[in-house]
C-alpha cells in the first residue's frame, strides 16, 4: 500500500529551553525528518497536540484494520494472518485490532 504522506512512525522531539521560552517548540518528526512543529506561544497544550499529530499515522493503520475487519476484507496488520474462512472473524482478529487501537490510543495519549 502506497501512502500520501510521511509513512510512520513519527515521534516527537521537544524543543527544551533554558528558561520559559514561548517561542519553543514541538517538533513532528519522521523517517525524513521534520513533519511539522507545533508552537508553545499558542498555550500549554502544545506538546498534547503534538503527540496527536504524531499518532496520526497509527491511527490511520488502526482505522483502515478496523473497517477491513467489519468489511469482511481482513488481513491483519500486526501480524500478518488471514481470517481462515474469509468471512465473519476470529478471536485473533478481534485481538490484532484491539492491539493496534490501543497502540494508537497510547502513541495520541501518551507518545509512543
Amino acid at each position: 500500500m502506497t501512502t500520501k504522506h510521511t509513512p510512520g512512525p513519527w515521534s516527537v522531539r521537544s524543543q527544551k529551553p533554558y528558561y520559559d521560552d514561548p517561542t519553543a517548540r514541538e517538533w513532528i518528526m519522521g523517517s525524513d525528518g521534520v513533519i511539522a512543529h507545533v508552537s508553545r506561544a499558542y498555550g500549554p497544550n502544545a506538546e498534547a497536540n503534538a503527540r496527536l499529530i504524531a499518532a496520526a499515522p497509527a491511527l490511520l493503520a488502526a482505522l483502515k484494520a478496523t473497517v477491513t475487519r467489519i468489511t469482511d476484507d481482513y488481513e491483519c496488520l500486526d501480524c500478518g494472518s488471514q481470517r481462515p474462512d474469509g468471512r465473519g472473524g476470529t478471536d485473533h482478529d478481534q485481538d490484532c485490532i484491539v492491539h493496534l487501537l490501543e497502540d494508537a490510543i497510547a502513541a495520541a495519549e501518551k507518545g509512543a
